[in-house]
């Protein structure tokens, strides 16, 4: 038999089905939290390679406190070592993950690293500020050719007029770069620049 952690409360998922987009402080806390996770994981040389919404928890435990999340499902994750791939858990040449929140790289089946994770982490950030994701064709092959041809709408455009801060379109834009080489580099950049971010909000509030 098998072992396993009972990880109460909703997916990021459910959260968006209900509520539609998310204020920018609380997707701020949960991106804090998951970029230093995948930063974790990646350090660990492990590679998630489907990061997407239904896959990251907020968890309802009174004893961890609120906004804490998990994020689940490692079960078509890569183990790297020395820049090399050396074991997976999908049949080689199978194409995995989920269209809506794919690299460019990994829809087409090229290397992968710690930027694969980055760019749909940022699709995911993008659907949480603008309440649905940055490209969806009416299959999935057309969702697949929009992730590798056409540059996603500005956070101000895709949410319909909300205000975000010049810092965090420049994140965003970084994460979902079509180049992996134009990328945000690791998944702890990510984590600082979301953190310095916030003490930007926090300020403004204040002034």
């Amino acid at each position: 038999y098998m072992v396993m952690d009972f990880v109460p409360g909703s997916t990021l998922h459910d959260v968006l089905s209900a509520q539609g987009q998310l204020s920018l402080e609380t997707v701020i806390d949960i991106f804090i939290q998951c970029s230093d996770a995948l930063a974790h994981a990646h350090g660990k040389g492990v590679l998630h390679r489907d990061v997407k919404p239904s896959n990251i928890v907020l968890l309802q435990e009174e004893n961890i406190g609120p906004g804490a999340i998990r994020i689940l499902d490692f079960g078509i994750a890569k183990i790297i070592s020395n820049n090399a791939l050396t074991q997976e858990l999908t049949k080689t040449g199978v194409v995995i993950g989920s269209p809506l929140y794919m690299s460019p790289e990994q829809s087409i089946g090229k290397k992968m690293d710690a930027r694969t994770d980055i760019y749909s982490l940022g699709c995911v950030l993008f659907e949480c500020l603008c309440g649905a994701p940055p490209f969806q064709g009416e299959t999935i092959i057309e969702t697949l050719m929009l992730h590798q041809t056409q540059q996603p709408q500005s956070l101000r455009e895709a949410s319909m007029g909300r205000e975000f801060p010049a810092r965090l379109q420049e994140l965003v834009n970084s994460m979902m770069a079509k180049n992996v080489d134009d990328r945000i580099k690791s998944m702890s950049l990510v984590h600082q620049t979301l953190s310095e971010i916030k003490d930007l909000i926090k300020t403004a509030k204040h002034d």
